[in-house]
């Protein structure tokens, strides 16, 4: 059989030019992105091998809603922003604090949420005032009111979970116990601890919950992008029925 004849270099300069917009589409199609969604109760929850929450959800809804593909793992607070940190996860939605302010970008707003303290049944509270001398429970490694942090009169007991914190509260080894409304009561409930047990809520201060995006990944137009998407939810009712899916009235 007679050899092929050496096609010239121009000509398969020319061929390669050609397939190099097709080429392009697959090769350096936008990536998908990683969350990290925060384990925390009624935020973030792991049960039978399934994710839910409403920070969860709202991920959830936000990659289906925006067409951008969004790999979400669960991790504790501390943990989720080392991810942030290292660039191992793009997004997370959470509370602000200087650390993770250090090392992410605010996309847009999730929602607001109202942080205090309920205190167990016969302790009465106006103020933090009513808390000195009394024993709190807090979350470990969780951020507060800057006025409750720097009341030196409040004694502070840190717990590794809601859970066990809510235990504590209604056993009377605390006096008290602060966290996010929704949290606080969403525990309760699932403590099965009754109403009768813990006294009213004592409103601190509002916190908003946004959505990060690593400082180390961040990429401009896909923030554009996941912010209007954002928007869009919010006005259309979406975050808040989810937020009363877990919390209920």
């Amino acid at each position: 059989m007679r050899d092929q004849p050496d096609l010239p270099i121009s000509f398969l300069r020319r061929a390669m030019l050609l397939a190099l917009p097709a080429m392009g589409a697959t090769a350096y199609a936008a990536p998908g992105l990683r969350a990290v969604n925060l384990t925390a109760p009624l935020f973030g929850m792991e049960q039978q091998g399934r994710a839910s929450g409403i920070f969860v959800d709202v991920m959830r809804e936000l990659s289906q809603a925006s067409g951008i593909a969004i790999a979400a793992s669960m991790a504790p607070k501390v943990r989720g922003q080392a991810m942030l940190q290292t660039g191992s996860a793009d997004l997370m939605i959470g509370f602000d604090s200087p650390s993770l302010q250090a090392h992410a970008r605010h996309v847009a707003l999730v929602a607001d949420f109202d942080v205090g303290i309920i205190a167990r049944a016969g302790v009465r509270l106006k103020s933090l005032s009513d808390l000195h001398g009394k024993t709190v429970g807090q979350l470990r490694s969780a951020d507060y009111s800057a006025a409750y942090e720097q009341d030196a009169a409040i004694l502070k007991y840190s717990t590794n979970t809601m859970e066990q914190m809510m235990k504590m509260l209604a056993l009377g080894r605390i006096d008290a116990a602060i966290g996010v409304r929704e949290s606080l009561y969403y525990a309760l409930r699932n403590e099965g601890i009754a109403q009768d047990r813990i006294g009213e809520f004592l409103r601190l201060e509002s916190r908003q919950a946004w959505l990060h995006y690593s400082k180390a990944t961040y990429q401009a137009a896909t923030a554009d992008k996941l912010a209007a998407t954002l928007e869009r939810m919010r006005a259309a009712g979406t975050i808040a029925a989810i937020i009363q899916r877990y919390a209920g009235r």
